[in-house]
């Protein structure tokens, strides 16, 4: 089942972002993987808090650090993109690695 969560560095009171995601900890990672692209792609490490907001859910908050480290060897996967008469087979190179591990306040 999808949860909703909002996204804070920890200790601020501003939100940037909703996430979709199955476990606070992926939308941690990907509010990570947001702000590291806000900040230029350097490779950093924060704090994030998310909210859950899943209509009847306790509001709970979940924190957690975060850093990217950049792998010795970039894995590649290949996927379909588009339908019908337009697929095309297109190659995804990741080259880092998010680690989320919960924070204890």
């Amino acid at each position: 089942m999808s949860r909703n969560f909002k996204a804070t560095l920890y200790g601020k009171e501003d939100f940037f972002g909703n996430y979709k995601s199955n476990t606070p900890s992926g939308a941690a990672s990907k509010a990570f993987t947001q702000y590291v692209r806000q900040k230029g792609g350097k490779a950093v490490s924060t704090k994030i808090s998310v909210v859950e907001t899943t209509q009847g859910s306790g509001k709970k908050t979940f924190s957690y650090n975060c850093k990217r480290i950049k792998l010795k060897d970039p894995v590649v996967s290949t996927v379909q993109s588009g339908g019908g008469r337009n697929k095309k087979t297109v190659e995804i190179k990741r080259e880092y690695k998010n680690i989320v591990k919960a924070y204890k306040k």
